[in-house]
């Protein structure tokens, strides 16, 4: 389905019971609504489940400028079109970003918000990731000649750019918040204490062993930290 907002054809798919509290899925950087298909089917029971292809990510083809706070608004305004209360968000990398922006945005409308592998400013990843966004940044400015690289170079330019997230917008959080990472994450392990740290009453899970990919790699095991929050 798609939803005209902000300008943008945005591309949604919703599944489980109409009456039921929302919980909308963000993905990453690159990614699609895709990326939660292990994860949508556990939680059709009590939840109406919404997925979303951000601007320019999935189906919903945009060809403009994409920032951070660009996607939150679309979500805010998303919220708003569909009149959804006392949402959930579940936001993994770049849709943890999204997510923490778009919760200081609605405040008390959005009731949970997890980000998963999220980081509020460049400097919060590890410094091997971000010499290789930069050198990928680099490589796929030269070759944005082409369609495919300039697309590339669109998405990478967020994450040499962005996120922005103050520590006022932090606070701003009223959300019961859970953030997460992998103990073995690209974003640094005090950047994640750190945002945890700036939001009311948050609380931290670190998954041992985990990586950046927790979707795709321990599915079964963020699924169950997600579940377990929710309910």
């Amino acid at each position: 389905m798609y939803l005209e907002i902000n300008e943008i054809n945005l591309y949604y798919e919703e599944y489980g019971p109409d009456d039921s509290d929302a919980v909308i899925f963000l993905h990453g950087n690159g990614g699609s609504m895709r990326t939660f298909e292990r994860t949508k089917e556990l939680f059709l029971k009590g939840y109406k489940v919404v997925l979303i292809d951000s601007r320019g990510h999935g189906k919903s083809i945009y060809d403009g400028s994409i920032s951070i706070p660009m996607i939150a608004a679309d979500l805010a305004a998303f919220v708003t079109a569909k009149g959804f209360r006392d949402i959930s968000l579940v936001g993994y990398s770049d849709g943890g970003n999204v997510a923490l922006e778009a919760a200081a945005m609605l405040g008390g409308n959005v009731k949970k918000l997890i980000a998963i592998g999220a980081n509020t400013r460049l400097d919060g990843m590890k410094w091997f990731c971000t010499a290789g966004v930069k050198m990928s940044c680099g490589i796929y400015s030269a070759l944005a000649f082409t369609k495919k690289y300039k697309e590339k170079k669109r998405l990478y330019q967020i994450m040499l750019k962005q996120p922005e997230i103050t520590d006022e917008k932090l606070s701003n959080i009223t959300a019961k918040t859970l953030i997460v990472a992998g103990e073995n994450d690209m974003i640094k392990d005090g950047h994640t204490r750190e945002i945890a740290s700036k939001i009311k009453g948050a609380e931290l899970k670190i998954v041992a062993g985990g990586n950046h990919f927790l979707f795709s790699k321990r599915n079964g095991e963020i699924n169950a930290i997600i579940k377990e929050f929710l309910s």
